[in-house]
């Protein structure tokens, strides 16, 4: 897939979550990655791809029954942060591509395990952004364009256009896949 500024990455992430606090030792990390490319010109989705990661945190219950991602699938599936990063940069041209969220939490959380996060058990190497600083809150836009009082959810939005979300709610490449699907009318 070509790298330049005709396609637009459309990221979505799950992380660790209880009912409640974390338990002692546990905190929010990113579990899963879902990413759809979008040709800017065609608003066709080129590609998409959900990338497990495995968290230092144990997957909650609540987790568990929330997204259907369970320990023995990440255990299994998952592969590190580092390496989640490395798949974005390769296969998505992170780096070189404009990219966008629903909301500013996944940035954020993407900034927070980049920065915190220890990759190599034991080892403190941290990881880079493996995005471009080419970054757009596709909410807030959302928001200000159809000239809303209130941020919508992904659901809200597609309903407004009268799409339907087909996939699994709360699997982040069904949401990321879901939001390129609004591309065009932003």
């Amino acid at each position: 897939m070509g790298k330049g500024n005709d396609f637009i990455n459309v990221i979505d992430l799950e992380t660790t979550c209880w009912r409640g606090r974390p338990p002692k030792g546990m905190f929010k990390e990113i579990v899963e990655i879902g990413i759809a490319c979008v040709d800017y010109r065609t608003h066709e989705v080129k590609a998409k791809r959900s990338i497990l990661v495995k968290p230092r945190s144990e997957l909650s219950p609540f987790f568990t029954d929330l997204t259907g991602i369970d320990q023995e699938l990440v255990d299994k599936e998952g592969v590190t942060f580092k390496k989640a990063c490395d798949i974005l940069v390769s296969q998505f041209s992170s780096k070189n591509r404009m990219w966008m969220s629903w909301g500013h939490y996944d940035k954020v959380q993407f900034e927070i395990d980049c920065k915190f996060r220890p990759w190599n058990k034991g080892k403190d190497e941290r990881v880079l952004s493996p995005f471009s600083v080419n970054y757009f809150d596709a909410q807030k836009w959302f928001e200000w364009k159809y000239q809303l009082t209130q941020s919508p959810s992904v659901s809200t939005a597609l309903e407004i256009f009268e799409m339907e979300f087909d996939g699994d709610p709360h699997r982040a490449d069904a949401d990321a896949y879901k939001v390129a699907g609004l591309v065009n009318f932003l």
